[in-house]
């Protein structure tokens, strides 16, 4: 029978039973407990990390097909995050089949990424 951990003989000084969830559970928090700053920079690195560039392309191509109006032109761009990112990404729409009176009108598209897919979108 090979020796326990450090981290099994933790979760066994807390009456944990070997095998059931609870003890796993307590196994993963000790584990994340103990993550140095460099285990935890690692870790960061092997998920896909996207750059903005590719960020906001693939944000904007979501937000046009979403947009509700025909779009003219991006106005504007933000791109702020790591692993999550976030893109605002405001656009000159055109709505004049709805109001022949409106010269101008715009709106936001927010995404929120991990790595390159889209989680979240919101118009605005």
């Amino acid at each position: 029978m090979p020796k326990p951990s450090r981290e099994e003989l933790i979760c066994l000084a807390s009456n944990l039973t070997p095998g059931t969830q609870e003890f796993n559970q307590c196994l993963a928090m000790v584990k994340v407990s103990e993550m140095t700053e460099e285990d935890y920079r690692k870790e960061r690195e092997r998920r896909e990390t996207i750059g903005d560039g590719l960020a906001e392309e693939i944000c904007d191509g979501f937000a046009r097909d979403r947009m509700g109006y025909p779009v003219k032109k991006k106005v504007s761009r933000r791109v702020t995050g790591d692993y999550e990112k976030t893109v605002k990404i405001t656009y000159e729409i055109d709505r004049t089949q709805e109001n022949p009176q409106v010269i101008l009108a715009y709106r936001n598209g927010i995404c929120t990424l991990r790595g390159s897919k889209v989680v979240d979108f919101k118009v605005d």
